[in-house]
């Protein structure tokens, strides 16, 4: 699947993700051949803290028995490999299926335009302790958070929020915070990131207000770029789209995913 639209704005966006991932590790190994491992094994459940980040044309099946080797080494049973290179990408997807990998895309999207109308719902910038509470009852939404990976999720959000300037936006539904996003502010970049709406909350404008306040800040803070990725398959883009946000191109990632969590 071709994947890019603009080229060198793709690059931009990704490059600041694998950024934020690099300085946040615990261990960054070169193993030889164009593959660099990206390790935190103190939080071995977080799929996105532990991965092999690809350089150079290796064969998928080379690629997959050094992450069996490096993960499964480590005791993990997820395997999650990136490229910084879109054609790259590209050239293994075919691949990494026929491997039985999933093939994740990620639909990057700028800020480029006025959004189709202004927020409805009031929003507050929270500190992140004030939106642990809320993030947990986020991730527990989800069917694949168990209770092991929880508390590794926070570690790593706070491990992130630490390396990049973190803030966290959140609005409330029937008086509590029921949905929350957070932008991270690094050299000019902001990104949107972990937008979240609780279930009941849903459909009531909650994410549009967070969102937009999100990306007013980073205007007002003078970020050159401003970016959102989403699911290329799932509806948000949609919504992003009329808040402002073009398609700037899809980044590919490859990943097993432990039976439990299927």
């Amino acid at each position: 699947m071709a994947q890019t639209t603009d080229v060198a704005l793709l690059q931009r966006c990704h490059d600041f993700e694998l950024e934020l991932s690099l300085a946040v590790a615990e261990r960054v190994e070169d193993l030889g051949d164009g593959i660099t491992a990206v390790l935190s094994p103190g939080i071995p459940l977080v799929w996105d803290a532990n991965f092999l980040l690809v350089e150079e044309g290796l064969p998928a099946a080379e690629i997959a028995v050094r992450a069996d080797d490096v993960l499964g080494g480590l005791g993990m049973k997820h395997r999650f490999v990136v490229t910084r290179q879109p054609a790259l990408a590209d050239e293994l997807e075919g691949e990494f299926e026929q491997l039985g990998w999933d093939v994740d895309r990620t639909l990057v999207m700028g800020l480029r335009r006025e959004a189709d109308r202004p927020g409805s719902v009031e929003v507050e910038q929270v500190t992140a302790e004030v939106a642990e509470p809320l993030r947990l009852a986020l991730m527990q939404a989800h069917p694949w958070t168990t209770a092991e990976a929880a508390p590794q999720l926070l570690e790593f959000d706070r491990r992130l929020g630490r390396v990049f300037r973190d803030r966290w936006f959140a609005a409330r539904h029937d008086g509590e915070p029921a949905s929350a996003c957070r932008l991270y502010q690094h050299d000019g970049v902001g990104q949107v990131e972990d937008v979240e709406t609780l279930p009941d909350a849903r459909n009531q404008g909650l994410a549009r207000a967070v969102v937009l306040a999100a990306a007013q800040i980073s205007r007002e803070d003078g970020d050159e770029l401003t970016f959102i990725t989403a699911d290329a398959t799932d509806w948000p883009l949609q919504l992003y789209e009329r808040l402002g946000f073009d398609p700037v191109g899809i980044t590919l990632g490859f990943r097993i995913k432990p039976e439990s969590a299927s």
